[in-house]
């Protein structure tokens, strides 16, 4: 319920009590006019013909005067309707690899001394920017132009593509690649430098500074809203034959079973769906291999709720997993492929989006059938400690809450039945009533509105698909970029520079690429014109 609305009692009872110091102003002055006129009364007796005697004036004077009684009026009290539940949403989006070439980098220097790659996110930005959480692979490390940039085999890029990523809308950038080690520590170092200087509030995974010396304080990322809270893990299967450094053997996260199983064991503590983002698989292969299979059985065995894979520089298929002594299910993108690059085949140039949506509910909400549809992880809605078995808390000063040592407002205000399920106080407004989160209240607790003390909640995967994008091949400032295949023409793939290396590129291809590795994730051209 809106604030507006919430309060409009509020604003009545204001109105009311104006309206009474109205009739008590009135009869003020009934008061003083009944004293006016008691007295004009005795001076025309006094003056009038005839006169008065001394004990007619005794008389007079001993007289009551008459009587106006004020009219009191008591307030009804303020009555609030219990907050309905309100489940939430949140939004994922994925995209694949930023396979920094030559013909990526110099695309962002311009002849007037600019460096910008807004370009490559020109027609991607609307949905990045509009996700809720925005995550990226960062094939690439952002060394900087001082150390020597540079392409394939050992990578170095710009600072520059750090800035366009973050204009996009990305929240997440995955560093932990098999080109994390190509130009050594000091690429690293300056890449951590950049993220943690010019945007700190920007999760940077799968890398580590010098002082990092045990995983087991590696902090877990995790994102929050309405009471989801997403876990983020990556890890990669190696680094180029690089061995890491001695002096720094964490630097990189490296899928090591003991290390995924006590990280997932650490975020099962702290969230309520995990994320898993490795970089693994072979390259240019559209189907998941027995690393790949291996990996998938263990995160799953974990509890994982959804992996998304990068690495092999080409989209390969997107499935439900489950075992045949298990109902659970967990959503994986085996890869996204290219999101750019300067790469020289045709299926290269087909990359994907993962677009997954979340939602928070109340378990009761989601039938049998949905559950075995999804995956799904439920848990016990807890109100902190100064609200709980009350069915009415009115905003206060901030405290500190017992549960979970965090600030909160304290709960100050009266509390009252609900049976009677109203309050007097004529205040901001309340986190809880009958039981129930206001607005106020879910923003503080971080659960939906409308929750109640130990109700039964559910977040899951509400809906998933993967969005088809197209790298336009284009060399010159200002020009690569990337295209959703839905925005995409054969006009558009006439001019993609991939066919001086390999001639053919149009949409009857990625439409039918497409269906070879999606199957029913990919609804085609001619089926999307059709509905």
């Amino acid at each position: 319920m809106k604030k507006d609305e919430f309060y409009t009692q509020k604003r009545n009872y204001k109105t009311f009590a104006t309206k009474r110091n109205y009739k008590t102003f009135t009869t003020k002055n009934y008061k003083i006019l009944a004293t006016i006129l008691g007295g004009m009364a005795s001076c025309s007796m006094l003056v009038g013909c005839g006169g008065i005697t001394s004990s007619e004036t005794v008389t007079l004077s001993n007289q009551t005067a008459p009587q106006i009684i004020e009219e009191t009026t008591t307030a009804e009290p303020e009555t609030y309707a219990t907050p309905e539940f309100a489940a939430e949403e949140a939004n994922i989006v994925m995209i694949g690899d930023m396979l920094c070439h030559e013909g990526v980098y110099n695309s962002g220097y311009f002849d007037d001394g600019t460096v910008n790659f807004d370009h490559i996110f020109a027609n991607t930005k609307d949905v990045i920017s509009a996700a809720d959480l925005a995550i990226v692979n960062q094939e690439t490390m952002l060394g900087g132009k001082e150390l020597g940039l540079s392409g394939y085999p050992c990578f170095n890029s710009p600072y520059e593509i750090g800035d366009a990523l973050v204009e996009a809308g990305f929240d997440v950038v995955l560093s932990a690649t098999n080109h994390t080690l190509d130009r050594g520590l000091t690429a690293i170092d300056n890449a951590l430098n950049f993220w943690e200087e010019n945007y700190p509030d920007i999760a940077v995974l799968g890398m580590h500074g010098e002082d990092f010396t045990d995983y087991s304080t590696q902090d877990i990322y995790v994102y929050e809203k309405g009471g989801m809270k997403v876990a983020i893990l990556n890890y990669t299967y190696g680094t180029n034959g690089i061995p890491l450094p001695s002096s720094r053997p964490l630097v990189v996260n490296l899928l090591d079973e003991e290390k995924i199983r006590m990280d997932v064991e650490r975020a099962k503590e702290m969230a309520n769906f995990i994320i898993v983002c490795p970089h693994w698989g072979t390259e240019y292969v559209y189907r998941p291999d027995s690393s790949q299979e291996k990996w998938t059985k263990l995160f799953y065995d974990l509890g994982v709720d959804l992996v998304i894979g990068a690495h092999p520089h080409v989209l390969e298929n997107v499935e439900w997993y489950s075992t045949e002594d298990s109902d659970r299910n967990m959503l994986v993108y085996y890869s996204l492929g290219n999101f750019v690059s300067n790469q020289d085949r045709m299926p290269r140039m087909l990359g994907g989006m993962a677009d997954v949506t979340l939602r928070i509910d109340l378990a009761s909400n989601l039938s049998q059938e949905e559950r075995s549809a999804t995956t799904y992880e439920t848990f016990t809605a807890t109100f902190p400690k100064e609200w709980q078995g009350k069915d009415m808390v009115e905003c206060g000063e901030d405290a500190t809450n017992s549960n979970t040592g965090s600030k909160m407002p304290e709960t100050t205000g009266e509390v009252r039945g609900t049976s009677a399920g109203t309050s007097s106080h004529d205040e901001d407004g309340f986190y809880v009533i009958n039981g129930a989160l206001t607005e106020a209240g879910a923003q503080v607790a971080n659960l939906p509105v409308g929750t109640k003390d130990g109700d039964e909640l559910v977040v899951y995967i509400a809906d998933a698909a993967l969005d088809p994008l197209v790298c336009h091949k284009l060399f010159g400032p200002g020009k690569i970029t990337t295209y959703f295949l839905s925005d995409y023409d054969d006009t558009l793939a006439s001019q993609n520079r991939i066919n001086a290396d390999e001639p053919g590129f149009s949409m009857a291809y990625l439409d039918d690429l497409c269906e070879e590795i999606l199957g029913d994730w990919y609804t085609s051209s001619e089926e999307a014109a059709a509905q």
